[in-house]
């Protein structure tokens, strides 16, 4: 059995290597919406898994599976679902980015690649609007690139920003999560090893850095909770949501401060929330529990949430 993919992380109290497994056996998923060339309409939704022990990742339909082999370890997948797209992106350990067609044949071919960052990839993620794609790595940078050529546009260098060098070299952090607003600001979701926190970073899309989340916008009754998903209002700003917990909060775009904390009206039997999510062309609220998923609009009479 191959063993898993660790990154080495510094015990400080211990004064000692440790060594984390950090991307199995969490599951790397997306999907894309094929469009038969005959019928003019999707007529199959592939399902797209990375992060397998092996160094393949998965494409299967309803009817068909397939597995492609790569050089390396498959950290992160990423479909193109921009309408009448056949094209998904793959990123390796070794910081290979590479994007892929897929035609109605289940025929899957590689159109171009580069070495996009020294380390693994850790996301990936597409903003059409502007035709860029836009990936993050353990060598802790943000590369941003034109969807056609992968010619580099921007690259961010999360170790440090003015004012604010809280990240440094040896800083056990790792970018998780980016989201890209219509008012074109990026921001990323850090997750730290030591402190078993993450907070979120705001740029705009030439790198220049203008926010970053308090520290006790991860308290809840004196516990850490963990952000888990970045969602945008109509306006812009972002709802946050966390793991276990029935609260979320609304973030200013430009500063990321709170303006407001938001309960969520739970069923007493109900668990606590995984995941929340709000789409606001819309105005649809998806709430994930352990055994139970919702959907729910916000102008229902009986509505679980108020913005």
């Amino acid at each position: 059995m191959k063993k898993y993919k660790y990154i080495s992380i510094e015990n400080k109290i211990k004064n000692k290597m440790m060594r984390i497994p950090l991307y199995n056996p969490c599951y790397s998923v997306s999907y894309l919406e094929l469009k038969s060339m005959k019928k003019n309409k999707y007529s199959n939704i592939i399902i797209l898994t990375c992060r397998y022990l092996g160094n393949y990742f998965n494409v299967q339909s309803v009817d068909k599976n397939i597995n492609i082999y790569l050089e390396d370890f498959i950290t992160s997948i990423k479909a193109n679902n921009k309408e009448s797209s056949q094209t998904f992106y793959t990123g390796l350990f070794n910081g290979k980015l590479i994007e892929w067609e897929i035609n109605p044949n289940f025929e899957v071919k590689e159109i171009k690649h580069v070495y996009s960052h020294s380390s693994s990839i850790t996301l990936i993620e597409l903003y059409n609007r502007q035709n860029i794609i836009i990936t993050a790595s353990e060598d802790k940078f943000i590369h941003i690139r034109k969807q056609y050529d992968f010619e580099l546009l921007t690259s961010i260098n999360l170790n440090y920003c003015y004012a604010q060098p809280s990240i440094s070299q040896k800083s056990n952090i790792f970018p998780s999560l980016i989201k890209i607003s219509d008012l074109n600001l990026l921001y990323v979701l850090l997750y730290d090893l030591d402190t078993e926190t993450n907070f979120i970073r705001g740029y705009n899309l030439n790198g220049l850095f203008f926010a970053q989340t308090k520290e006790n916008l991860n308290k809840e009754n004196n516990k850490n909770i963990i952000i888990n998903n970045i969602s945008f209002t109509k306006n812009s700003n972002l709802i946050i949501g966390f793991y276990n917990s029935n609260n979320f909060v609304l973030l200013q775009s430009w500063d990321l401060n709170v303006h407001r904390k938001i309960d969520i009206k739970a069923n007493k039997d109900r668990e606590l929330l995984n995941m929340l999510l709000y789409e606001p062309s819309l105005d649809m609220v998806n709430l994930l529990y352990d055994n139970e998923f919702i959907k729910t609009s916000l102008g229902e009479e009986h509505k679980v949430i108020d913005l």
